[in-house]
C-alpha cells in the first residue's frame, strides 16, 4: 500500500518537522496517538495528493 498521509510535528512554533509517511488517515491518527505519549506538541496530517492537510479524529485530546 502507498504511502499518501505524511506526518509532521510542529518544531518550533511555525515550523515542521517530518516524521513519517502512512498509508491511511486512521494509521496516522494512530500513530500520532503513539507519539503524543512520548512528546509534547502539535502534529498535523498532510495529504500528498491532495496538497493539503487534513483533520484527523483523535481520542486523546493532547495530541492535538
Amino acid at each position: 500500500m502507498q504511502e499518501r498521509f505524511d506526518i509532521l510535528k510542529e518544531e518550533p512554533p511555525g515550523e515542521f518537522l517530518w516524521l513519517e509517511a502512512v498509508p491511511t488517515v486512521e494509521v496516522a491518527a494512530a500513530r500520532i496517538e503513539v507519539l503524543a505519549k512520548n512528546t509534547t506538541g502539535r502534529f498535523i496530517v498532510f495529504d500528498q495528493r491532495l496538497q493539503a492537510t487534513v483533520p484527523v479524529p483523535m481520542r486523546n485530546a493532547a495530541a492535538s
